[in-house]
């Protein structure tokens, strides 16, 4: 069993449960749901036992993370999209319609990645570049790339913070009003959509 990372936690205000852990504490998990997929795939170790979502820390733990044995060996996908922009942190791609942004399925935005971008040289860097957010299989555009632990997350936290607008530009059919306020939830979560109709292509 090979661990890539050991960290001390420090003191705590108040106790936190290890799936709620601040993700700036490690240096090869990037995201939450990076966090949570390794304490499920049972890479996660405190104080030398298995570490489980519910577990609380007070400050104190040291906690041991198993190095991934899928992140060296992950195939790569040889489809060639369009980079808009590429630096050492992160890049911006353009995702094809019809292609899904990740996923267990081979052929998807995130396994090509390596075979469109240069690896980064920063301390920080990633295994593999990894993406901020995801676009339907059938909608094609702009998908933001973190490259660098320290990049991706601070991009996740721009995205969860609502910092970043997002615009979609769609074809439909039949008359519509504008503007339009959408409130409706999704999964669960409150959400507001605007739409303003750009172009009339057929007149009544």
């Amino acid at each position: 069993m090979t661990f890539t990372e050991k960290l001390i936690v420090s003191k705590l205000d108040e106790k936190v449960r290890l799936s709620d852990l601040n993700i700036s504490l490690f240096k090869t998990i990037a995201s939450k749901k990076a966090l949570k997929k390794a304490i499920k795939n049972k890479r996660l170790f405190i104080n030398n036992q298995q570490g489980f979502s519910g577990d609380y820390l007070y400050g104190g733990e040291v906690i041991e993370v198993i190095e991934d044995p899928n992140s060296k060996n992950k195939p790569i996908y040889k489809l060639k999209v369009e980079v808009l922009y590429e630096d050492a942190y992160f890049a911006v791609v353009k995702k094809p319609a019809g292609l899904s942004t990740s996923g267990n399925q081979f052929q998807n935005l995130e396994n090509c990645l390596p075979f469109n971008l240069s690896a980064s040289l920063e301390e920080d860097a990633l295994i593999r570049p990894l993406v901020i957010h995801r676009l339907d299989f059938a909608t094609s555009g702009i998908v933001i790339i973190g490259k660098t632990q320290s990049a991706t997350i601070n991009l996740n936290k721009q995205f969860e913070s609502r910092a970043v607008i997002k615009n979609y530009l769609a074809v439909t059919l039949n008359k519509m009003e504008s503007p339009i306020a959408l409130t409706l939830p999704i999964d669960g979560k409150n959400a507001q959509s605007n739409i303003t109709i750009l172009k009339t292509l057929i007149s009544d």
